[in-house]
């Protein structure tokens, strides 16, 4: 990793490195994001993204918010994030520009 090379021979050459706080090492990959909203018995997916692993997840959350927003989704009053989007910042946009509460168990 510290020499920025892939881990081993015959691997995607476009995934990347990136410290796992979560997971408390080192990934080589992809990270995907998934935006779903719920309902009694339905799940709806309304957004699904790809970045390689050197993208951190508080980067996408505005984009993955606007999406939201594109489709209308009035009800949606709370977003329920991993740890990966706890971010001041992050609470303060989603409060005051989506409307939504955002929660990142710790």
């Amino acid at each position: 990793m510290k020499k920025g090379k892939v881990p081993c021979p015959g691997i995607d050459t476009d995934a990347r490195w990136r410290y796992s706080h979560t997971k408390k090492g080192w990934i080589f990959g992809y990270n995907l994001y998934i935006t779903s909203t719920t309902g009694d018995l339905i799940v709806l997916l309304r957004a699904v993204d790809v970045t390689t692993a050197n993208v951190q997840d508080n980067q996408m959350y505005v984009i993955l918010t606007t999406t939201l927003s594109v489709f209308s989704i009035p009800l949606t009053c709370h977003m329920v994030a991993d740890p990966g989007y706890n971010d001041k910042e992050l609470y303060e946009y989603s409060k005051k520009v989506s409307r939504i509460d955002l929660i990142c168990p710790v």
